[in-house]
């Protein structure tokens, strides 16, 4: 839940928007003088005192600055989860959430994104299952392909399985 801004609140706000601040440096600004704020509770009420930045102008906004970068990488190279270095990023004066470094370190391609894992894993699965398709085509040409490969199957030539595991019916004797 937030907090209502006070006029006191408002002027600063307004004063450092002013300056050229960006977001981050005015949320920092912002904490030194005993307001605790956030870079999106920033743009929020920016955005309701109606001071707005031109999209694509080059002006300053709330993209990362090169000593909040250096914090979340050290924060990375230490083994710190995306809250802690949030964390260490509010200590030194940084208004950043978790969400927000997330963000940075798949940016930064430091923290490799769960879907490009998934997707390595699905390729190299893929290779495989054509390596064995290959392997078996070669070494039973009268079957055909688009046969399912599964892990067990993959170590077992097909010649030493008993015949009834290749019934048509299904029946096992």
């Amino acid at each position: 839940m937030s907090t209502i801004y006070s006029a006191e609140e408002d002027r600063l706000l307004a004063k450092l928007f002013h300056a050229g601040l960006r977001d981050n440096e005015i949320a920092s600004e912002m904490m030194k003088s005993g307001y605790s704020r956030t870079v999106t509770a920033i743009q929020c009420r920016r955005s309701d005192l109606n001071m707005l930045r031109k999209r694509g102008s080059g002006g300053p906004g709330s993209a990362w600055i090169d000593a909040e970068k250096d914090i979340a990488k050290a924060g990375l190279d230490s083994g710190k989860a995306a809250s802690e270095i949030a964390e260490d990023l509010r200590e030194a004066g940084y208004m950043r959430g978790s969400h927000s470094v997330r963000r940075l370190l798949e940016v930064l391609r430091l923290d490799e994104p769960q879907g490009a894992r998934k997707a390595a894993e699905k390729r190299m699965a893929m290779k495989a299952d054509e390596a064995f398709r290959a392997a078996m085509k070669a070494a039973h040409p009268n079957i055909k392909d688009g046969f399912a490969a599964t892990e067990p199957s993959r170590s077992v030539p097909l010649r030493s399985l008993p015949a009834p595991i290749f019934s048509s019916t299904g029946v096992m004797s």
